[in-house]
């Protein structure tokens, strides 16, 4: 039995959450996913935990330039400026 202090071996990383409950409930992965996904895919090899650590990352949606005149494209950006970034411009 290896150490608690090894170091990570082989790594990979994969948007598919089917994928990774598979590789969970094989014992060969662990993964993280929202709630909803987990317990829609959850089966009886996996073992759900929530984490009480919030997680943040910044993310970006990208449209064409032009598109931003468009008015649904619009509305989407000032939603998500108004809601998320009050303060910073639109690059």
């Amino acid at each position: 039995m290896q150490s608690s202090s090894s170091l990570l071996k082989n790594s990979c990383e994969t948007s598919q959450s089917d994928i990774v409950i598979q590789l969970a409930s094989n014992n060969l992965a662990i993964g993280f996913s929202s709630n909803s996904i987990a317990v829609r895919l959850k089966n009886p090899g996996c073992k759900i935990v929530p984490l009480e650590v919030t997680l943040s990352r910044p993310i970006y949606y990208v449209t064409h330039k032009d598109m931003l005149n468009y008015p649904t494209v619009h509305s989407f950006t000032d939603f998500i400026k108004d809601r998320f970034q009050p303060d910073k411009p639109i690059l």
